[in-house]
C-alpha cells in the first residue's frame, strides 16, 4: 500500500505543481477536472447513477466554476445557482418517484456545496497577488499535515480519536500533523513570497490542519455510513480523488480567508 501511495503520489505532484507553475487556463481546467470528479464520486457514495440528470449537472457547474475563476466575473456565480436549482426543479417534476427524486438532488446538493464551492477556493487563490505562493503553502501545510500524522499514527498511535468514524485515526496521529504542518508554516511563510511572519505561518498552518483533520473526518463519515472503504480506484493507494482532496476542501478556504481578510 505504502508503495502504491509513493508511486501515485511521484506522478501526481509534479503534474500539479506543474499546473500551479503554469497558472491560467492550465490550473483552471486542472482543478475543475478534480472538482468535478470529486463531484461524481460524491454521487455514488450517494448511490446517485452516474449517468443522470445530477450527474450532468455537477460536471456542468464545474466548468461554470472553472470559467468563472478564470474571466473573473462574479455574474457567472448566477448559474451556479440557477442550473442546480432548474435541473432539481425539472426532474422533481417530471420524477414518478418523489422521494427518490428529492433524495438524489439532496445529495447532487451535498456534492456541489462540498466539493465545489469549498473547492474552488484553489481556483480563487491562484488568481490572488502572490497566487502561486499561497496556493503552494496550502498545499504544502496540508500534505506536511498528512504525511505527519500517518507516520506518526503508525508508531506512536495508540489513543483512537474516532474509533466509529475511522478506527486508524488516533490522538497521537493528528498531534502528530498538527506540529509537522506548524513547522513547515513556520519555515516556508518567511521565505515564500508570500512573506508573512514566522508565528503567522505556524498559526495559520494550525487552523488550515484543524479545518483539514475535519474534512478528513467528514468523509470517513460518509463513507462509514454506506459501507465502502474508498470513494474511488482512480488513485492507487489513495483510493479515489475524494480521499485525496477529502483535506484540502476545507484548508484551502481558511487560506483563502486569511489572504482576504488579513493579507489584503
Amino acid at each position: 500500500m505504502l508503495r502504491q501511495r509513493v508511486a501515485t503520489a511521484a506522478i501526481g505532484l509534479p503534474l500539479l505543481l506543474g499546473l500551479l507553475w503554469l497558472g491560467g487556463a492550465w490550473w483552471t481546467v486542472g482543478i475543475a477536472a478534480v472538482l468535478a470528479v470529486g463531484m461524481l464520486e460524491t454521487l455514488h457514495l450517494g448511490g446517485v447513477p452516474l449517468r443522470s440528470a445530477e450527474g450532468a449537472v455537477v460536471v456542468l457547474t464545474a466548468v461554470i466554476l472553472g470559467v468563472n475563476a478564470h474571466v473573473g466575473r462574479s455574474t457567472w456565480l448566477a448559474a451556479f445557482v440557477l442550473v442546480p436549482v432548474a435541473g432539481a426543479t425539472w426532474t422533481v417534476w417530471r420524477s414518478a418517484e418523489l422521494r427518490s427524486a428529492v433524495r438524489r438532488w439532496a445529495v447532487a446538493l451535498v456534492a456541489l456545496a462540498y466539493v465545489g464551492v469549498l473547492g474552488s477556493a484553489f481556483l480563487l487563490l491562484r488568481r490572488l497577488p502572490d497566487g502561486r505562493d499561497w496556493t503552494l503553502l496550502a498545499f504544502a501545510i496540508t500534505f506536511a499535515a498528512d504525511t505527519g500524522a500517518y507516520f506518526t499514527g503508525r508508531t506512536l498511535g495508540r489513543h483512537p480519536m474516532a474509533g466509529r468514524i475511522s478506527p486508524k485515526k488516533t490522538v497521537e496521529g493528528a498531534l502528530g500533523g498538527l506540529a509537522s504542518a506548524a513547522l513547515v508554516g513556520a519555515l516556508i511563510g518567511p521565505w515564500a513570497a508570500t512573506g508573512i511572519p514566522w508565528w503567522q505561518g505556524a498559526l495559520l498552518a494550525l487552523v488550515a490542519t484543524f479545518a483539514s483533520q475535519a474534512g478528513d473526518l467528514a468523509e470517513s463519515a460518509a463513507k462509514r455510513a454506506v459501507g465502502v472503504k474508498d470513494s474511488g480506484r482512480l488513485l492507487p493507494g489513495h483510493g479515489g480523488v475524494l480521499d485525496r482532496i477529502d483535506s484540502l476542501l476545507l484548508a484551502g478556504p481558511v487560506v483563502y480567508l486569511y489572504v482576504g481578510w488579513v493579507r489584503l
